[in-house]
């Protein structure tokens, strides 16, 4: 069969009363032969009905078959022939034994591979030695995989050979060849899709079989047939229903799928594999949508019965209009026996693939229910889990997932606060403060586009429809403004009228950017900006004392053959400090807190150690005040914190005790630039939940050299329960634009020394009506964890973070030492709201389920 590369698109074979006319395109697969490979369509096992074939020719030269089941969609590929070589420049097909047609594959030298199916199922691949005279290949694999100019293939069922000329998009039959048949579907394509010719319907005439190879979202990729027939064909769609069923029922005649749910019509009217789809209520007219629900022994049968039951009716209202005129998706669970407890431990994908009947493949979905909250799902998939907890929340979201819905929706990278939907992990269980008013967005707001690099705290739209932003999670301060609404998007209690920089995506966790392996560490990092310089220092399992220096975006010197202090072992958590001429670091020893200081961060190699009087077993931090070095050292909750100053002269002098500072970790401190006050940031006992808060104090120096309280808060306020069990890191914004935001940097409860614990920020706002001033957020995610302090510091107007990786997963990712550089979680691009319900029936339904399984051939 021939194919035909298009840089223009296809539609309908017209005319009078054309001898040929192709059906409304039907997808018939997804995902299949993307380029450099090669499509291929032919009847690989004889059964009467065209297969789908790709080539790929770069090393190691591989050819993929996807099996048709009986016209309507194929088995999963599989790969059949590995190994044919790195140089293929060219592949076809042609006729074989018992009506299997063979795959030939051309090497850059003119050899050719065979690869075949025998009648028992099993491929076997051979070297034709004989020369043969078939047209010269193409002088590139490039330029096979964009397919000829015209496209051969019998059309008519006379065994004879038309052709498709894409030059004015005509079809010339071998009956006729005189007479042109305008093809207007050609012209209508996609740029860059493959149209190859083969029966994939099954009644001995070729049909146009059309790879889409475009960056449009989600439809970019798919493989759509359009069925040839005559007029008065009993079935001109191939769907298994006559024009005499399809008028009665109000079918489309000419669409295999009326109501594009990835079920065709055929199907929906008698049944297919293992689903009595009329049985469980399903129509051909109005979109349907199967899943097998599956519990584990531990999960409670009633609950589950109700909340999904809330899910099918949310389903059946949702606002889409079905082509019989119903509105919704008819969502139809299974339910297959319960999982014993013994085996409920076993991954999502692992009990789908088990319990999910194989004959349902490519018709219904599966889910499993466990015994707590939240799930995971494929995205444009048929498998997924979920937490019976808010189950009606966590099913919603997961299968929105696998009928294709991202966290945003869509394509964007980053969800917006406009974007209401609860596949927005900011609204998943609860809008507008209502658990009930969880809902896939329309997309309303999707004008709105926001990018946290220039917000306009100025919109274009009425308070009603935006008003939820002022409620929780984000709680941003709103003010109806006419037609208009004023949102303050970075919290400065402002509503400017310039664009303003924002971190507004930060709910469910601030991105602080890529989080790039550069080593490893058993101890926490820590982050000075030295000299213009993000200078890092960590501690390699050899416990040998490391620096590296920021070269760039994600570049850090050092990464593979990381640089080390020499003649000093680290026993505990470092600390560096920049006066400006002098790099001072703090590190932990058998024999106390040694001090390694330089004008450079390469000359700390040969530097002298001094060591801390009486410091032996003491944690440290540090901070310069006033242009002075001042080191605190901690030993316990119990004891006060010691202070060391260093002089003007760069001497440092005795530890003497702050009896006013106590903390339960070791404490850190920074200078406020605009009150010029020295904040320190500890642990107290508090009386919340946690029994402990985080707290920051200020001071002043008096003239006699001694310190003055200028106040202490709760961070938080007293019943917020934000604390942690780490030595914090505080660090004022100081790029002249942020009004002295404070951002008070720590690991959360971890449950001790040895266990993890995700990491977190408090940072000042100006909305004092919200948690006293202070807003939370934790970095990244729940899975991002460590067992150390945080490192971080302020650099090139953003705030670098370094953190000792623990939670490992695939093999050695505990002590990876990472770091980020855009702590402040503002990124640039757009965000949008998005239209989750039209996606969801235009696009995810029939997509998110493209292959059976071989066993319904």
């Amino acid at each position: 069969m021939g194919i035909l590369g298009l840089a223009v698109p296809l539609v309908v074979l017209v005319g009078a009363t054309p001898p040929i006319q192709f059906a409304k395109p039907h997808l018939i697969g997804y995902g299949f032969a993307d380029a450099p490979r090669i499509p291929l369509v032919a009847d690989v096992d004889g059964d009467g009905f065209a297969d789908l074939i790709a080539v790929y020719p770069p090393d190691p030269g591989i050819v993929d078959v996807a099996l048709n089941v009986r016209g309507a969609k194929f088995a999963a590929p599989e790969a059949v022939a590995r190994d044919l070589g790195a140089d293929l420049v060219a592949a076809t097909t042609r006729a074989g034994t018992d009506g299997r047609a063979q795959i030939v594959v051309t090497r850059g030298d003119g050899a050719k591979r065979i690869v075949a199916r025998s009648a028992d199922g099993t491929w076997s691949v051979r070297e034709e030695v004989e020369a043969t005279t078939s047209a010269i290949p193409p002088a590139s694999a490039a330029a096979a995989s964009e397919g000829p100019k015209r496209i051969v293939g019998d059309f008519d069922g006379d065994a004879k050979p038309d052709e498709i000329l894409l030059a004015d998009a005509t079809l010339h039959l071998a009956a006729d060849p005189t007479t042109s048949i305008a093809v207007p579907a050609l012209r209508d394509l996609p740029a860059g899709a493959i149209v190859v010719a083969g029966d994939v319907s099954g009644d001995h005439k070729d049909d146009l079989v059309v790879f889409r190879r475009d960056d449009a979202w989600r439809v970019g990729h798919d493989i759509l047939a359009y069925v040839a027939y005559r007029d008065g064909d009993a079935d001109q769609d191939g769907d298994g229903l006559d024009a005499a069923t399809e008028a009665r029922l109000g079918t489309d005649p000419l669409d295999a799928d009326t109501d594009h749910d990835g079920l065709s019509d055929g199907w929906e009217v008698k049944g297919e594999g293992a689903l009595d789809l009329p049985a469980l209520g399903a129509s051909p007219i109005r979109k349907d949508c199967v899943v097998y629900l599956q519990r584990v022994e531990d999960v409670d049968g009633a609950t589950c019965a109700r909340e999904i039951g809330r899910a099918v009716d949310y389903w059946s209202r949702l606002p889409i209009k079905n082509p019989g005129g119903s509105i919704g998706i008819a969502l139809h669970p299974i339910w297959l026996p319960t999982i014993p407890l013994k085996e409920g431990g076993k991954a999502w994908w692992d009990q789908g693939n088990a319990n999910l009947p194989p004959l349902a493949r490519g018709l219904a979905h599966y889910m499993v229910v466990t015994n707590g909250g939240g799930g995971q799902a494929g995205e444009l998939a048929d498998m997924g889990g979920c937490g019976v907890h808010a189950l009606y929340a966590t099913f919603l979201h997961e299968f929105g997932h696998e009928v294709g819905l991202s966290h945003t929706g869509g394509p964007n990278a980053t969800w917006s606060p406009t974007y209401g939907s609860l596949m927005n992990y900011a609204y998943n269980y609860s809008f507008n403060e209502d658990g009930n008013a969880i809902h896939y967005s329309r997309g309303e707001l999707a004008s709105i586009v926001l990018d946290e690099t220039k917000l306009d705290e100025r919109l274009p739209v009425e308070f009603s429809k935006i008003s939820f932003l002022g409620k929780a999670p984000y709680r941003f301060r709103v003010k109806e403004d006419g037609h208009e609404t004023l949102v303050d998007w970075n919290r400065d209690g402002v509503f400017e009228d310039a664009p303003v920089r924002a971190d507004i995506t930060d709910v469910y966790g601030a991105d602080g950017g890529n989080r790039v392996t550069v080593g490893k560490t058993v101890f926490a990092p820590t982050l000075v900006e030295h000299c213009g310089k993000a200078l890092l220092f960590a501690v390699n399992r050899a416990k040998q004392l490391t620096r590296r220096e920021c070269l760039g975006e994600d570049l850090w010197s050092n990464q593979v053959d990381e640089a080390v202090v020499p003649g000093i072992t680290p026993t505990g958590d470092p600390w560096a400090v920049s006066t400006g001429e002098s790099l001072l670091v703090f590190v932990p020893t058998d024999a106390g807190i040694s001090v390694l200081e330089a004008a450079a961060a390469a000359d700390l190699d040969g530097a002298k150690a001094p060591v801390l009087a009486d410091s032996s077993g003491l944690a440290v931090s540090a901070a310069v005040y006033e242009s002075r070095v001042l080191v605190f050292l901690w030993r316990d909750a119990d004891h006060p914190v010691k202070l060391v100053e260093r002089s003007a002269s760069g001497s440092l002098g005795e530890s003497r005790d702050l009896e006013w500072l106590t903390s339960t970790f070791p404490p850190a401190a920074v200078e406020d630039p605009i009150a010029h006050e020295l904040v320190i940031g500890t642990g107290v006992v508090a009386d919340n939940a946690y029994k402990r808060a985080w707290r920051v104090s200020r001071v002043a120096r008096k003239p006699d050299g001694s310190f003055e309280g200028r106040g202490s808060r709760i961070v938080g306020g007293e019943k917020a329960g934000w604390c942690g069990d780490s030595r914090p890191v505080l660090v004022f914004e100081n790029d002249g634009s942020s009004g002295g935001r404070l951002h008070f940097i720590a690991r959360g409860l971890g449950g001790g020394k040895d266990q993890n614990g995700c990491f977190w920020e408090a940072i000042t706002i100006g909305d004092a009506t919200e948690n006293e001033g202070w807003r939370l957020r934790r970095f990244y995610d729940e899975w991002t964890t460590t067992r150390s302090p945080i490192g971080a510091c302020w650099h090139d107007r953003d705030l670098v973070l370094a953190c000792r990786w623990y939670g490992n997963v695939h093999g050695d990712e505990d002590d990876n030492l990472f770091v980020a550089e855009h702590g402040l979680g503002i990124r640039p691009g757009p965000m949008t709201d998005f239209d989750d319900v039209s996606e969801i029936a235009d696009v995810g339904l029939a997509r998110s389920i493209p292959w059976r399984h071989a066993s319904a051939r």
